[in-house]
This record gives C-alpha cells, structure tokens and sequence, in this order.
C-alpha cells in the first residue's frame, strides 16, 4: 500500500495524479464541528445513495445532513478550507476545471463511525439517475479526529490508503475511477464530506 507522501502540487500533495491530500493548519475548526455534531439530536442511520436502504453489512454509520446554502456557523471555516482547496486543485489540474459550471449543489454531511464500523463496500460518488448525486464532478473527504489505528479511506483500484488525521482532506474525482471504502477503527470516527455537482 501507498502510505507516504509522494509529490507535491502547490500546497496539497499528490497520492496519486488526481487524488491530492490537504491539511488544516488549524484544526480547531474540527474540534468545534464535532462539539456541534454531538450536541444534534438528528442523527440517522447512513443509507446506501444509490436506493436509500440501510445495509450494515456494506455500510454502517449515522450521520447529519447540512444544508449548503444555510450552513451553521461551526462550518464556515470547514467550507472554507474545501473551496480552497478546490481552488488549489484546479490551479494543479486545470483540466478538472474545463467543464460546465459545477458548485456545491446538495447537502453536505457530517459522519460519525463507531468503534468496527466502516463503509465497508466499494463503491463510488457518482450516482446515475438519482438527482444531483448523478452530476457529481469532485468529492471532498475530511477527516475530524484522528485515529491511532485502521479508519482509513481507502482508494481500491489506486491502491492509496488516506491515514484519518484531524484536519486532513482529500479531494478525488467522483466517478468511478476512484472508487473507495473506509475501513474500520477501534474508536470512534467523525468525518466531513460533501461534493460539487454540476450545476
């Protein structure tokens, strides 16, 4: 498995030509985003995207949904940090940008996993024929605490395995190029993802 990091493109850094990692400098943003989470009492079990069914076996986590265009104050430097690092990635790999406009269009979430709890499934981000999540164009995963083992993200065809380390986030493709899972940890997990969707 890929662990270390390989090549450096502005600030984020290259796993692989289309998966570049990123780190807050200041983490404390993370902190307060799990501080806010654990106060919600809306959690709800994780749902598969592609039919809205819950299924342990291939995920199992609960987790709140944000909407992007009223988003809570404990965000705001979380969804900073992504459009600068979007504004990074596209700067790196101009080509990911030569397409029609694409944006934030759905609602973004907050991931809590249990102790042994995982995506455990392949799977990618991008959804046919299921609303907004069938024009995803870019993903962004980050990760809020970290783990002293296993909770991984783990790109399955690439062979690149994401370390979770408070404040670190990664940017990828949606499609199926980049298909990933999670794997489990012995603590508990909290990630902050969400997608940008052409418009």
């Amino acid at each position: 498995m890929k662990t270390l990091l390989e090549a450096t493109l502005k600030s984020g850094t290259a796993l692989d030509p289309f998966v570049v990692q990123y780190q807050m400098d200041d983490t404390l943003p993370c902190v307060v985003a799990i501080d806010h989470a654990n106060r919600e009492d809306r959690w709800f079990p994780s749902e598969l995207a592609n039919d809205h069914t819950v299924d342990e076996e291939r995920r199992d986590s609960s987790q709140l949904n944000f909407a992007s265009w009223a988003p809570p104050l404990e965000h705001r430097p979380l969804l900073g940090f992504a459009a600068e690092c979007l504004a990074d990635y596209l700067i790196a790999l101009p080509r990911a940008d030569e397409f029609p406009p694409f944006s934030v269009q759905e609602r973004y979430n907050v991931l809590k996993y249990e102790p042994g709890q995982a995506y455990h499934a392949a799977h990618s981000d991008y959804i046919p024929n299921h609303g907004v999540g069938g024009s995803r164009h870019l993903s962004f995963v980050m990760f809020l605490n970290s783990q002293t083992a296993g909770g991984e993200l783990e790109f399955v065809q690439q062979d690149i395995r994401v370390a979770p380390v408070e404040g670190r986030a990664v940017l990828f493709p949606a499609g199926w190029t980049h298909t990933h899972r999670t794997l489990p940890a012995s603590e508990d997990r909290y990630v902050f993802q969400l997608w940008w969707s052409f418009v």
